[in-house]
């Protein structure tokens, strides 16, 4: 829960705030950083689809590969948005930017079935609306606020490394989950469902 919370705190942060961003700091036009958006967007598409499909793979190697490919994809998505942050407008910052929502992306379908996985027979609908209910009120709903405040105190810039920070924690997070995910998958089954 505390790495897709962090995660929805990031995704959603970087994604309130990446037209700003590109317009303020890397002084794009508006139709070149709606451009840019655009093609960050399709990254992150491709990310859902690829992250779901490393993923099935991971699974039938490993009890916890969807797991591992969640830390993976946001341990990717570190050096990408870093990266996007630093570098000038130009190509690099075009694929940084979509490799960025591409690895960012990696988490949404192996989260939802890790869900299944664990929660005990008859509740994975209650368990589904838990996980999301938790990841967007206190990880998305926050995100674009801090990142006001903070490009507030400071500039956008500065605000755009909150969110690259919150992977960071999220990414470890998320290996300790896996490295106790085969004891946690044990459980539910034991429980027969209570």
């Amino acid at each position: 829960m505390l790495s897709t919370t962090l995660m929805a705190f990031a995704a959603g942060g970087s994604v309130a705030w990446l037209k700003e961003f590109l317009t303020r700091d890397k002084h794009m036009t508006d139709r070149g950083a709606g451009i840019l958006f655009g093609l960050g967007l399709v990254g992150g598409v491709g990310g859902v689809l690829i992250g779901g499909r490393v993923a099935d793979r991971l699974r039938r190697r490993r009890v916890n590969g969807r797991l591992w490919t969640i830390a993976l994809g946001m341990t990717l998505t570190i050096p990408c948005a870093s990266l996007a942050i630093e570098v000038p407008d130009g190509a690099a910052l075009y694929a940084a930017v979509v490799a960025t929502l591409f690895f960012i992306s990696w988490y949404h379908a192996p989260i939802a079935a890790t869900v299944d996985d664990l929660a005990p027979s008859g509740h994975s609908v209650a368990a589904q609306g838990l996980v999301i209910f938790t990841m967007h009120m206190f990880g998305t709903a926050p995100a674009s606020w801090v990142m006001g405040e903070v490009s507030e105190l400071s500039d956008v810039h500065v605000a755009m490394w909150v969110p690259t920070v919150a992977l960071v924690v999220a990414a470890l997070a998320m290996v300790a989950a896996a490295a106790s995910f085969a004891e946690d998958h044990m459980h539910p089954r034991r429980s027969g469902g209570a």
